[in-house]
């Protein structure tokens, strides 16, 4: 008999969270012979190795895959894909877990509504079955919509009938297999109840801050742009596929702010040979990409923001006061973007706070990531904070928290990004 659900779980030197991953699995009060347990070995360095050995070994529903180099995670999923037996598909990162029961409920709103797709986000305002244009609407009126692959559950034979996989991107290659996934359900059920907790990791963070994450953007901005050349969509479409890319531009532009200068000359010179072809479209908010001068431009936007923060952080007081330490709250995108204005400024910068404990005493930048409650220590009491996140709401709950933490407000400096 297959499988009604097949789970898939890449990994690469995941030895710290792999064995707790696949137990949130076995762990389910669901029956094993419902489901089985993809692990594809990204050709991983550590121990995890051996413990997706022992975990197939072991269980007869784990079946090990193992890539002969290091392929990506899209390469891992897609492999893990074409292995399924199961009717759905449900994507579970190594270092994330599922929820007690998940399964259970995961299978009792599938078997009784025989969809396409589910999509599990707290933030929906009601549970609901829809159409994929429906769908559009519902998702376009979220605030904070990610395009998470292990937020979805998809019908394999939809996968195989369109022949839907990830494109080789390494980073962001969610937001159009994602969109790809919607786009063609047919029957959706939208739900409240969330069935899986995610872990931000320090591999996860740090892989996000390089070159290879604003070259990801420019992947992913292209293969939207010539979506638009290739189909007919409809207006809801259309819309969701242009706030996609407007979100993946403002990522785009983030991360250009944290790439020295071989990284721009090389980003620059990749940004003309991808988007050549596409000179002809009009993007008026792309104006980077389609830029003559493009080095020149992405120069000049990069001075410009650190000209915002120099206004911001009173440069000359702070180089001369070597006494004080500086540190960034949040070790998110704007915060290491801070960081990189820190040291390109040669302004004394002594580590990151940060409330994910996963990322505790990691470095960035060669940086210590701290715990807030180090702000309780006398040493560093009279410390300056700078706060690196954009959103007012996460702005509002780390005043609240430095507060309780009885850090002096005048040493708490909020940073106006604008990008």
């Amino acid at each position: 008999m297959s499988p009604f659900l097949s789970i898939i779980t890449p990994f690469y030197n995941s030895e710290k969270t792999l064995n707790e991953a696949v137990t949130s699995i076995l762990e389910q009060n669901f029956d094993k012979k419902l489901y089985e347990i993809i692990l594809v070995n990204d050709n991983s360095k550590d121990k995890s190795v051996n413990i997706g050995k022992n975990l197939s070994s072991k269980n007869r529903n784990i079946f090990l895959i193992n890539n002969k180099k290091n392929r990506g995670v899209s390469f891992s999923r897609n492999t893990a894909i074409k292995k399924a037996k199961g009717k759905y598909i449900i994507f579970l990162d190594s270092d994330d877990t599922l929820k007690a029961n998940a399964l259970k409920g995961i299978y009792k709103k599938i078997k009784n509504n025989n969809i396409d797709l589910l999509y599990s986000n707290k933030d929906l305002k009601k549970n609901e079955i829809i159409d994929n244009e429906k769908a559009l609407k519902v998702i376009s009126d979220l605030k904070d919509f990610r395009t998470y692959c292990w937020s979805f559950i998809i019908k394999r034979s939809v996968l195989v009938k369109y022949s839907i996989n990830f494109d080789n991107i390494r980073i962001f290659e969610d937001q159009n297999f994602v969109t790809k996934i919607i786009f063609i359900s047919k029957k959706l059920v939208f739900t409240k109840k969330c069935y899986h907790k995610h872990n931000e990791s320090f591999n996860s963070l740090s892989k996000k801050t390089n070159y290879l994450a604003a070259y990801s953007c420019l992947r992913v901005i292209y293969n939207f742009i010539k979506q638009y050349e290739k189909e007919r969509v409809t207006i809801n479409q259309k819309r969701f596929v242009d706030n996609r890319i407007e979100f993946m531009y403002k990522n785009f532009k983030i991360y250009l702010l944290t790439l020295n200068q071989n990284q721009i000359k090389k980003i620059s010179f990749k940004i003309k040979k991808t988007f050549f072809n596409l000179k002809n479209i009009k993007f008026k908010k792309l104006h980077l990409l389609f830029s003559r001068k493009i080095n020149l431009e992405i120069n000049q936007y990069i001075i410009n923001k650190k000209n915002n923060l120099k206004k911001q952080i009173l440069l000359p007081k702070h180089k001369k006061d070597l006494s004080i330490k500086n540190f960034i709250f949040c070790c998110g995108n704007y915060g290491r973007f801070l960081s990189r204005f820190f040291i390109d400024e040669k302004i004394s910068l002594d580590g990151f706070i940060d409330n994910n404990q996963n990322l505790w005493n990691k470095r960035y930048f060669n940086l210590r990531i701290y715990s807030p409650n180090i702000l309780s220590k006398e040493l560093i009491k009279n410390s300056r904070l700078f706060i690196g996140h954009h959103d007012p709401k996460i702005i509002s709950i780390i005043l609240r928290q430095l507060n309780k933490l009885n850090v002096v407000k005048k040493n708490i400096k909020k940073i106006n990004f604008i990008i």
